[in-house]
């Protein structure tokens, strides 16, 4: 899906699955510089973390409602458990870093085509902050599902602005992977 993109640019986070899904990407964009950080790894789910999703779907939905009205000060119980804020505030941070995101410090503009490989909730979470309407947010934080390697796209102008142009695409999977 992404072979034919002339991607400047292959981030991850720091995280094995990511990692490795992007050094996938970067065997075909091998000119490209890579690059891992921590400011892209998944949320930290506290005491949630590991645990069925079945057993505590609840709880979680209970917190991704509170963000999408606005507390993103509600963490995930327990030593380490993450908020929306804390979140966002990181991985805008690992934009900034890479020149995705306007910054005083940076030198100079990322390439045009960044490939960023990081994590469903994760993903959702600095989208939502990024380019969406108080509707559009509450979509992504409560509703909204990522496939596994799943390809979401996000224009961002030289302003910083953003607009999502697909999300959780999976076409690049064989059908029965879905």
């Amino acid at each position: 899906a992404l072979a034919d993109l002339p991607i400047g640019l292959v981030a991850s986070s720091n995280l094995k699955r990511a990692a490795v899904t992007a050094d996938t990407v970067h065997q075909r964009h091998s000119v490209a510089p890579r690059a891992r950080s921590g400011d892209f790894a998944e949320i930290c789910f506290g005491d949630l973390e590991g645990a069925k999703v079945a057993n505590v779907r609840e709880d979680m939905r209970a917190i991704y409602r509170a963000w999408s009205m606005g507390d993103g000060d509600v963490p995930f119980p327990g030593i380490g458990g993450e908020t929306y804020n804390q979140a966002v505030a990181r991985g805008r941070a690992g934009l900034r870093k890479l020149g995705v995101l306007p910054s005083e410090s940076a030198a100079a503009r990322s390439p045009r085509h960044v490939a960023v490989v990081a994590h469903g909730r994760f993903n959702l979470v600095l989208m939502s902050a990024l380019c969406a309407d108080e509707a559009t947010k509450a979509q992504l934080l409560c509703a909204t599902s990522q496939g596994n390697t799943c390809i979401n796209v996000v224009d961002v102008s030289a302003d910083g602005a953003c607009s999502i142009v697909a999300l959780n695409m999976l076409d690049h999977l064989p059908q029965a992977m879905r």
